[in-house]
């Protein structure tokens, strides 16, 4: 009981401020079947390019200080994270592809160093999921009440958006254009009293988001790259 204590004040201590991380655990990912061996190419994940503001649904997300919108709404405020979304979530799909196993070499910002390279536009990373009034009541009663409705769950929706996926060797020409892919998820998503929850569930849908892309882009790099397979 004192360990679940301790957990729960540093879950809490940790709640705060701009540190939030877009990640996600990658242990559980295996390599593809259909990819037996690693294509023999250096690729680089340049970090996208953020174009969220074009968008007026961003705005939410874009100008709120912490993750409450009002009316009892709970956002993945943008000023809460440690790092840009851009570079955050290019290197989680850097580490994702890792896993999987489609490149013998991949890595962040290092086109220079890459036989091709990835650009992409970032146009929505955002979540917004209604408060759950029995964690907020829940709450109240201190670790035993959080106990009591950590299985609590709540009306959401998440936008994960990426536009203009290219993919170019290191002469700049174009090798394939994946174009724009996007994301949308609704219906009920873990919650908390606070509303933290809503950064990760993001984070665990973007996992399905590389899990697909991942796969998108090693079967253009394979169709259109000329390599020798």
């Amino acid at each position: 009981m004192k360990k679940l204590y301790f957990l729960f004040l540093l879950f809490a201590a940790t709640a705060c401020g701009p540190q939030r991380l877009i990640t996600y655990n990658t242990d559980a990912l295996t390599t593809d079947p259909e990819a037996p061996a690693p294509l023999p190419v250096a690729l680089s994940i340049q970090t996208f390019n953020d174009i969220r503001a074009e968008y007026e649904d961003n705005a939410k997300v874009l100008n709120t200080k912490n993750n409450s919108s009002g009316m009892a709404m709970y956002i993945n405020a943008d000023l809460q994270y440690k790092e840009t979304p851009g570079k955050q979530m290019a290197e989680i799909f850097v580490w994702h592809l890792l896993k999987k196993g489609y490149f013998q070499t991949v890595g962040l910002d290092i086109k220079e160093a890459s036989d091709y390279y990835v650009t992409a536009n970032l146009a929505h990373f955002y979540a917004e999921q209604k408060q759950h009034v029995g964690a907020v009541i829940g709450s109240q009663f201190g670790l035993i009440g959080a106990i009591a409705s950590s299985g609590a769950k709540s009306e959401g929706r998440i936008i994960i958006e990426l536009t203009d996926i290219t993919v170019r060797d290191k002469n700049d020409r174009q090798i394939a254009h994946i174009g724009n892919f996007k994301k949308e998820y609704e219906g009920k998503f873990a919650a908390d009293a606070y509303g933290h929850c809503v950064y990760g569930n993001i984070n665990e849908k973007l996992r399905e988001f590389n899990e697909e892309l991942t796969r998108m882009l090693w079967s253009e790099v394979k169709a259109n790259a000329g390599l020798p397979l």
